[in-house]
């Protein structure tokens, strides 16, 4: 790719030196060690042949592909970043909603203790329900994100906007959270003395 990575390959015709408007070439060198170390070499080498010409810079082919792509690894940095934070925001808000709902339950789960339920059966009812929740939204932000993420297809490049490993890390992170945040206040209403939270209803 000539101009940038996204960008298709254009009709191209190469022209003898001479017959360009602007006056400057640039030559490739390869080197068995590293390049740079030839630097003061190379100069003298020009000085020989045409102690006119300048020699304006030098970049390893390395150095030229980074900079070909410092648009796209800043934008890929920068949605680094900011997916992290919302994935984060993501978590903390599903732990805090699922937390608090099972939290309010305490009374309920007190009761059902106190007429001989095993804890471990009832701590598996509240999970059922938070597994039923999770599983809907994540069947609905998975049928979401494949609609949203068409409008990003052209910020990509070699990837696809539904990349299977990103979306199983955030699949999995909520998962996790949402099962956290319903297993432990579900263990400790468990642990709860029945008669102590049926008391405060």
């Amino acid at each position: 790719r000539i101009d940038e990575p996204r960008s298709d390959q254009p009709p191209t015709v190469y022209l003898p030196y001479l017959q360009r408007v602007h006056g400057e070439a640039t030559f490739e060198v390869r080197t068995e060690g590293p390049p740079l170390i030839l630097v003061p070499a190379i100069r003298e080498l020009v000085r020989q042949v045409a102690a006119d010409v300048p020699v304006v810079r030098f970049r390893t082919q390395e150095q030229q592909v980074q900079a070909g792509f410092s648009t796209e690894r800043m934008l890929a940095r920068a949605s680094t970043l900011f997916s992290s934070v919302a994935l984060i925001l993501a978590c903390i808000g599903l732990y805090g909603m699922l937390s608090y709902s099972v939290a309010r339950r305490t009374n309920e789960i007190a009761l059902r203790l106190a007429l001989g339920a095993q804890r471990d059966i009832v701590v598996w009812m509240v999970l059922r329900e938070v597994v039923a929740l999770l599983l809907v939204g994540v069947v609905l932000g998975l049928a979401g994100a494949s609609v949203l993420s068409r409008s990003i297809t052209h910020l990509l490049y070699g990837l696809t906007p539904n990349d299977p490993f990103t979306i199983a890390v955030s699949v999995l992170s909520l998962a996790t959270v949402g099962l956290l945040a319903g297993y432990l206040p579900a263990r400790r209403a468990a642990n709860v003395d029945p008669w102590t939270a049926l008391r405060y209803d």
